[in-house]
């Protein structure tokens, strides 16, 4: 079923991700390693190009793996928050996402090119 939102994105930092919600769940070593890379959020409905213009060569780790835990857990707890922040409830649900190899930058730069609307989770 196709979405009908606007198409937005939500995309932070891990730091202040980790900084605004989840410090306790992030582990330092997964700041250290991943801090100034970008989580993102967005209805699974919409399709965008990150990983075929920004290709990952980083295999993901353990701290990776926590990092995109702690989204699947934010994405549980504050759905209906999320929601709002994007004009509705995704149509198939959110796409979570770490990009390994991008900058905080480049992620926000393709998602620009794709069409979405880049905001910070925040709320």
């Amino acid at each position: 079923m196709a979405s009908t939102q606007p198409r937005i994105v939500l995309v932070e930092t891990v730091r202040s991700f980790a900084a605004q919600y989840f410090a306790d769940v992030i582990p330092e070593a997964a700041l250290a390693a991943y801090g100034e890379r970008a989580v993102y959020l967005h209805d699974l409905a919409f399709e965008g190009t990150l990983f075929d213009v920004i290709p990952e060569t980083t295999a993901t780790d353990e701290n990776a793996e926590e990092i995109l835990g702690a989204l699947d857990q934010f994405t549980e707890e504050y759905d209906d928050d999320l929601a709002d922040l994007v004009g509705g409830a995704p149509a198939e649900g959110w796409e979570r996402g770490l990009h390994l190899d991008a900058s905080y930058d480049q992620v926000v730069e393709a998602f620009k090119k794709d069409g979405f609307e880049v905001r910070p989770i925040s709320f």
